[in-house]
């Protein structure tokens, strides 16, 4: 406690006890620092009167980092230093940066780890210095930690602290990431200076920060799903069949979409090996490469030395036995040198008996686990920990892929803080090394700025403490709205909370009508406040949007048809105003066509003949494995078809987010299905059409219920009572499923719509009696 209040006296005296005035472009630079360092703080006196100093041989990142010191000094204490590269002779004191002769000189030993930095002072001179990219993250060390400097966002200026008397305080230290690799999949992330003053370490070609600012461990070029770009068909296929899968006693021609490589054929390893060398030569500071499954479920090959490892260790040991080999026969020339290799959908789990290699590196992207629970801390989720204690048994380098945002639809308010913030230690605690945040991408998306600045804090330094560094952002970022934003946030905050202390099975989170109102509320006070401030205002009007998603996502009920039409005018106008271009995972225009859809299911009755005036009808389905297509004999002119014979199983999905917030909780309906069957010749004999299973995530699958067709069908389009239906947790997510019957792959069903007639409106009693009950 004593250093602590050292260093706070320190600071106080020399930047302010108070905020100064707002910067409109950037924000404020305030006294309480969120990454203020620990220690005793060393005060450097003459400042004006020092030089920057380089080696003789100096690195892009030495003298890069050297002028960027250059530059913010001099906007901090209004005075230039100048650079001067060794032997040159210096008069007075010098800051030196990197391994210099002078750091040698006075016993100082950089830290050797790849990113570690350090801060020394030894007879007035500050040292910055460290591991081959150690000097700017001194740097920017030196700049954020000690002298309050920040870019919060990347639309905004960097904020940058005036000092006006001659001293510089600095808290001697050393420091390397845990993390080696460092992405938050943000927009902002996307812009190289940002990412690169907040030292991130991208491995994705989003975040591409140059060499000289600190990047370039990896090569960008080759992230993940790269055998399709390592041995392309096209190249090979034609007179190196044998490179390729076996498949039903024939080589298989793979595609990214369609098929892997054959992972045991030591020629495969060559080709990879000569091609990455290549790449190594062009861009010998780069470490990480990818040796990584096509991204698609057909991964099997079924010549002999390939299936001994499958039937012994599953894919995960195929793929992982290629990746060493690769690893192996790169090490002997380049001993540095790290491949990456996906755990994902059919790799997920560790084998048991092939060993990840010293220069392989498991990067796990946990998807089947986490799109069930997307709102848990990692740990919480029993398969994820299992999985990933597994492979740190197994493994000394693990990179973690998270899905850590909604990123299929419009942005609406995701509170994901509190659910990161409960996986850090645990993370650390399984050898992870490397962290790539899969959050809201290159769109637009809730409190995206903020994400994008507190993950890149957390994923530099995980101790940080994440209330402090919402408050900073808040404080800094809303200016004259942050009390009004810190309360939004919070709010946000309280509904996780409240989820993630009382969930039940397959629940999700969702913000009831209280907390929705007191959000606007909350964001209607924060636009007052700026006003006349257009920076700060849009800002504001930038999570308003968000707030306006999250009411346009509920499908309006006929009496809010007006409030909603409202809403949806407004979001028009805001995603024109502030130049909205991509939501998360779409484009603006896609969003509005969304909402507009769902105007329609209140104004229009969706357009179908219902049984009831109470009815509610939803008319397409999402379609993974199958087609929305027209039919003439539907009631709108198109439905959905699925083949037979299995292959598009579970390909037809009624998402439960269709129809939920349309039907009454506690209230009995009757779910009935239109649909015809398609038959290439006309059966003989009667059967089953179709089945449709209820999936909920979290819970898994239930009983099917199913269609018929008789014998000599004629094709048309028929009603089936499936079920009846009452929903008892509004929270619950998940989708019913459509599974083909007695059909042939040259058959087909065809789904013309869903209906949920309220049971006191249906008139067969003896049918509703029959009917199971479903409680989601």
């Amino acid at each position: 406690m004593r250093q602590f209040k050292t260093v706070c006296l320190s600071l106080s005296i020399l930047i302010g006890l108070s905020c100064p005035r707002p910067l409109q472009a950037g924000g404020t630079v305030c006294s309480t620092s969120a990454l203020r360092p620990v220690g005793d703080a060393v005060v450097i006196d003459g400042l004006k009167g020092f030089s920057i100093l380089v080696p003789k041989i100096a690195t892009e990142q030495e003298r890069y980092g050297a002028n960027m010191l250059a530059d913010y000094l001099e906007r901090i204490f209004k005075a230039r230093l100048p650079v001067v590269q060794e032997p040159q002779p210096v008069k007075g004191k010098v800051i030196s940066v990197g391994d210099t002769a002078k750091a040698l000189a006075a016993g100082i030993s950089p830290d050797p780890r790849e990113q570690a930095y350090k801060l020394a002072v030894v007879s007035g001179n500050l040292y910055v210095l460290g591991g081959k990219r150690g000097p700017i993250y001194g740097v920017i060390a030196l700049l954020e930690e000690d002298l309050g400097c920040r870019w919060y966002a990347a639309i905004a200026k960097p904020v940058v602290p005036t000092i006006s008397i001659d001293k510089l305080p600095v808290v001697p230290r050393s420091y390397s990431p845990p993390f080696e690799i460092r992405e938050p999949y943000y927009s902002d992330a996307f812009f190289a200076s940002w990412a690169a003053f907040n030292r991130l370490q991208p491995i994705s070609p989003w975040s591409a920060i140059p060499t000289e600012t600190g990047g370039g461990l990896a090569n960008l070029a080759y992230f993940i799903h790269t055998y399709q770009q390592l041995v392309p068909a096209d190249k090979y296929f034609a007179k190196h069949p044998e490179y390729f899968p076996l498949r039903e006693g024939h080589r298989h021609r793979s595609s990214p979409t369609d098929g892997q490589l054959c992972y045991t054929n030591p020629d495969v390893v060559k080709v990879i090996a000569e091609t990455l060398e290549a790449e190594i030569a062009k861009k010998p500071g780069t470490r990480i490469y990818s040796v990584s499954a096509n991204d698609n479920v057909y991964s099997d090959c079924k010549c002999p030395s390939c299936q001994k490892i499958i039937q012994a260790d599953g894919l995960s040991g195929a793929q992982l036995y290629l990746a060493n080999e690769v690893a192996n026969k790169l090490a002997v020339k380049h001993p540095d040198i790290k491949i990456t290799t996906l755990a994902y959908v059919g790799s997920q789990k560790p084998p048991k008996t092939v060993k990840v290699g010293p220069n392989t590196v498991i990067f796990y992207a946990p998807i089947r686990h986490r799109g069930n629970f997307p709102m848990l801390p990692i740990g919480d989720i029993k398969e994820i920990a299992e999985e990933l204690a597994g492979w740190h048994r197994i493994a000394s380098n693990i990179y973690l892929w998270d899905y850590v945002e909604r990123y299929d639809g419009p942005a609406v308010p995701y509170p994901n803080f509190d659910m990161l913030e409960g996986g850090w230690q645990f993370l650390l605690a399984n050898g992870v090394s490397g962290v790539f945040l899969e959050g809201g991408g290159d769109g637009h998306d809730s409190l995206g700025e903020l994400k994008s600045w507190l993950y890149a804090k957390k994923l530099w330094n995980p101790q940080w403490k994440q209330d402090a560094l919402i408050e900073e952002f808040i404080a800094s970022y809303y200016g004259p709205a942050a009390s009004e934003m810190a309360e939004y946030v919070a709010c946000q905050r309280r509904v996780w909370s409240d989820y993630y202390h009382h969930r039940k099975p397959g629940d999700s989170l969702r913000f009831d009508g209280k907390s929705i109102e007191q959000m606007y509320k909350l964001l209607d006070k924060a636009e007052t406040r700026c006003e006349g401030q257009a920076d700060y205002c849009s800002r504001v009007e930038r999570e308003r949007l968000t707030l306006l998603s999250l009411s346009l996502a509920k499908h309006p009920r006929r009496a809010a048809v007006a409030s909603y039409a409202m809403r949806l005018k407004e979001a028009e106008a805001l995603i024109a105003k502030l130049k909205v271009k991509r939501f998360e995972g779409i484009t603006a225009e896609t969003g509005i066509e969304q909402w507009r859809e769902k105007l329609k299911y209140g104004t229009e009755g969706n357009g179908l003949p219902q049984y009831s005036k109470n009815s509610i009808t939803v008319k397409k389905a999402a379609c993974p494995i199958a087609q929305y297509l027209p039919d003439a004999t539907a009631a709108l002119g198109h439905a959905t078809r699925q083949i037979g014979g299995g292959s598009a199983d579970w390909g037809v999905q009624w998402e439960y987010g269709s129809f939920f917030d349309l039907l009454d909780p506690g209230k009995t309906y009757i779910v009935r299905m239109r649909a015809r069957p398609e038959f290439k010749s006309s059966p003989q004999k009667p059967g089953t059409l179709f089945s449709v299973g209820c999936y909920t995530f979290g819970v898994g699958g239930s009983q099917s219920f199913s269609g018929k067709f008789s014998s000599h069908d004629d094709g048309k389009y028929r009603w089936t009572e499936l079920f009846k239906l009452r929903i008892v947790n509004p929270g619950t997510s998940g989708y019913f499923y459509c599974v083909s019957g007695n059909l042939t792959r040259d058959d087909a069903i065809w789904y013309d719509y869903l209906e949920f007639v309220p049971e006191d409106e249906f008139q067969d009693s003896k049918v509703a009696a029959k009917l199971p009950l479903v409680k989601l």
